[in-house]
């Protein structure tokens, strides 16, 4: 009803697949703040010109990534941004598949969690301007879509997911799950966490210009070893990363 109300309205000119997308965007946001945020009230900001729109959905809740956090025992608050990345979480499997945020991230142009004074974003490493507009409590999810956008929402969803088999394939960006390049077995080890939920794990190395022997070793071949059936992709690599993890491979 809120979306119905507030959004829907301003999008009858464009054309269906926009009205698509926005329809998910929405919908999964707004039930978010319904069903996990304890929040009191609900604020949704419209922003649209010719070529784009910009719904921005706000909370005075506990935080998503606080959430996040003491559901799975983490011990800092960048660690629950990091499980946003992978997909497939939800603080309640029993009425959430955890595919929500996963998809609105990959469907929206730009798409911005603000909360507990950090931000999820993919172009995280672009977006140091953000750190300015960080809320000190609930949670802010700001998503932009162009009004002639050529995304069809279902080609978005079987990149990662066939009727068959579901949501089977993820993507995470390590530039902006780490906030350096990262060296460590610890790190590989916190990467590494759910991703036994998948089959395939596109690792996207772009923004990072090496990787420490202890990361590489335990992720290529600690972790393989002991999933065989995960297929790891490591893409964006440049000479220094991809000579870092021949040489765990090879040892």
């Amino acid at each position: 009803m809120i979306y119905g109300q507030c959004v829907r309205p301003l999008l009858s000119g464009c054309p269906a697949n926009v009205r698509g997308i926005w329809d998910y965007l929405c919908g999964e946001i707004i039930n978010n703040v319904i069903d996990h945020s304890q929040a009191e009230h609900l604020d949704i900001t419209i922003t649209q010109d010719y070529l784009n729109t910009c719904v921005q959905i706000a909370d005075d809740g506990i935080g998503i990534f606080e959430k996040i956090r003491a559901y799975l025992g983490l011990s800092n608050l960048e660690e629950a941004v990091g499980e946003l990345f992978k997909g497939k979480l939800t603080t309640d499997s029993a009425h959430h598949s955890g595919e929500g945020i996963f998809f609105s991230s990959r469907l929206a142009d730009e798409f911005v969690i603000f909360s507990s004074g950090l931000f999820f974003t993919h172009n995280r490493f672009e977006n140091d301007k953000l750190l300015n507009e960080l809320p000190a409590t609930g949670t802010i999810v700001r998503m932009t879509l162009s009004n002639f956008s050529k995304k069809e929402a279902k080609d978005v969803f079987n990149l990662y997911a066939d009727p068959e088999s579901g949501f089977t394939k993820t993507q995470i960006p390590l530039r902006q799950y780490f906030e350096s390049s990262p060296v460590s077995r610890s790190q590989a080890k916190r990467l590494c966490s759910r991703l036994d939920r998948f089959r395939e794990v596109t690792l996207d190395f772009t923004g990072l210009d090496w990787i420490g022997q202890g990361f590489a070793h335990q992720l290529f071949v600690v972790f393989q070893n002991e999933h065989p059936n995960i297929r790891l992709l490591p893409v964006g690599m440049t000479e220094d990363v991809e000579k870092m993890v021949r040489h765990v491979m090879q040892s």
